[in-house]
């Protein structure tokens, strides 16, 4: 919250008039308050911008299987979660924007074209309790210790391309949807943040 208010004075200062209201993704209760908000005070929205995301420092000695349930709790699941809940408030010709990483992109994050789970993930029948059956073998591969079809500590990176294959299904999803939605997935690089 302080950093949102923090971010409107700055915009504010500008000349600009923002408002802010808050969400905290992995809250349930933060979501269903945040839609009544949009609903009432609103009406809907136009662009939805899902820019969530956390990720651990490359010197983090968390263990793996911590890494890959937090990041992708918020990266992947939370997001789904939102996305789901706010799809409906949408307005016509509205536009989403998920916002991954380049290191989610299909040929970093499973370079080896006959890997199955590659295979799974660009398959055009692909829907989101699938995604969410890949993800849990994930989970499963790490508890194992078995990294034959996922690269070994690799949270970062396998949440951002559940995410652009999760952009794919919605844009699969929105392509004959009477509000005529578009949906994009960006892949920004690194970015210094001061």
């Amino acid at each position: 919250e302080e950093r949102g208010l923090a971010a409107i004075q700055v915009l504010q200062s500008e000349g600009l008039n923002p408002v802010f209201e808050q969400l905290d993704i992995c809250s349930e209760e933060s979501v269903a308050k945040f839609c009544d908000t949009i609903k009432s005070k609103y009406g809907g929205i136009d662009i939805l911008c899902n820019n969530a995301g956390i990720a651990y420092k490359n010197a983090s000695t968390a263990p793996l299987l911590e890494k890959a349930e937090v990041t992708n709790e918020t990266n992947l699941l939370a997001t789904i979660k939102v996305t789901d809940a706010l799809l409906p408030l949408m307005k016509e010709g509205g536009k989403m924007c998920q916002l991954a990483s380049f290191l989610g992109i299909l040929n970093r994050s499973f370079p080896n074209q006959n890997n199955p789970i590659r295979r799974r993930l660009l398959d055009p029948s692909l829907t989101v309790d699938g995604l969410l059956d890949i993800y849990k073998e994930y989970i499963e591969a790490i508890k194992g210790d078995d990294y034959t079809l996922f690269k070994r500590d690799s949270a970062y990176s396998i949440s951002k391309c559940f995410l652009i294959t999760h952009t794919r299904i919605i844009g699969r999803a929105m392509q004959n949807n009477p509000k005529k939605l578009i949906v994009n997935c960006c892949c920004p690089g690194w970015l210094i943040l001061t």
